[in-house]
């Protein structure tokens, strides 16, 4: 079977501007490039999405109240399709929000920004959310489907709100190829229209291959130029599962992922007792439902030097990659009902 690869996007801004040229449509301020995922023959495939839609606006606050944000000038139509707003600077940088209305030189959300930290000068982006159709337009290399009753593939995705471990997918989606109803995306339970469903970005997805031969996946768009941060929730009552990835599209390792150093992930004290984990899936994910491979934990006791080591093996891990939009779990110790960020500076230059 073919192994799952990556089309690397350069950490130097040179290299990335080389694929841009060989591989991209144009070349704009922002680099554009693609990452491709090879999902096996009967195999699941779980990954992240690296890359950004195009941003419909980029600004600074001049003044905000509340959850409503007042750009000093026109922002466009940003509510025709779904939008999110994510700041690029100050105490809220790398953090996402959708965009619930906008007007004239203003962009509401639901949340209260300004109490969160959200200041005058901070800086932002608005970018329209993936959607099926945006990220796999035309199926966009997942198998399609003839019979809607009977899916070839599917892409599964996940509820980032889920409580616990070892959580399952939440919604399915295949794309149709057949005549009883247009070609397209459609929800493989309730076969309803599915093209504009949004992907969240807090979470990665599944790709399920069952057709005899393996079939790549490419996701293309804008290289994100400002750092992303990533929700990790802990629960009082019990362990919890935080499904994350790497946001970026090139390789980082544990040593460097900032997932220590962003409290995403507290330190064991106890290295035979680990607080929390850092789960990874092999390289190669072949067959179904694949399980994670390894687990890590960051000790910060006195019986060998602090860092990142294998919870089984207990050998040091600071060096272990987490490629390209790769998954994750990060499982999270019983302990408060508390919401962190896995927050990280860009691990390439621009």
């Amino acid at each position: 079977m073919k192994t799952k690869h990556f089309k690397l996007l350069g950490c130097a801004a040179l290299s990335i501007m080389c694929a841009m040229v060989s591989h991209a449509q144009s070349v704009s301020s922002t680099p554009v490039g693609y990452v491709t995922y090879t999902v096996n023959a009967n195999s699941d495939l779980k990954l992240g999405i690296p890359m950004e839609q195009t941003s419909s606006f980029t600004g600074s606050v001049s003044s905000i109240t509340s959850g409503t944000i007042d750009a000093g000038v026109a922002v466009g139509d940003l509510t025709s399709s779904s939008h999110y707003i994510k700041l690029t600077s100050g105490a809220l940088s790398g953090q996402w929000y959708q965009v619930t209305g906008a007007t004239g030189n203003t962009i509401t959300v639901a949340e209260d920004l300004a109490a969160a930290g959200v200041a005058n000068s901070d800086t932002f982006q608005v970018t329209p959310f993936w959607t099926m159709d945006s990220l796999l337009a035309s199926g966009g290399g997942v198998p399609g489907s003839p019979d809607i009753f009977n899916a070839t593939a599917l892409v599964l995705t996940f509820d980032p709100s889920a409580i616990g471990t070892n959580l399952s997918t939440s919604a399915s989606y295949l794309y149709y190829t057949g005549s009883l109803a247009p070609e397209g995306w459609y929800d493989s339970s309730a076969l309803t229209p599915a093209g504009t469903v949004v992907i969240n970005p807090d979470t990665f997805i599944q790709i399920r291959n069952t057709t005899s031969a393996s079939v790549d996946i490419v996701v293309s768009g804008t290289v994100p130029s400002s750092g992303v941060s990533l929700p990790v929730v802990s629960r009082s009552s019990q362990q919890q599962d935080n499904l994350v990835y790497n946001p970026y599209p090139t390789s980082v390792t544990l040593g460097t992922s900032n997932l220590y150093e962003s409290g995403a992930v507290a330190g064991s004290p106890d290295i035979f007792n680990p607080t929390d984990l850092v789960l990874v899936y092999p390289s190669n994910q072949s067959g179904l439902n694949s399980a994670t491979s390894a687990s890590y934990l960051y000790y910060t006791g006195s019986l060998a030097p602090e860092g990142w080591y294998d919870s089984s093996a207990l050998s040091p891990a600071g060096d272990i990659a987490i490629e390209e939009g790769a998954p994750i779990i990060i499982r999270k110790a019983a302990g408060s009902d508390s919401t962190t960020t896995w927050s990280s500076d860009l691990p390439y230059t621009l």
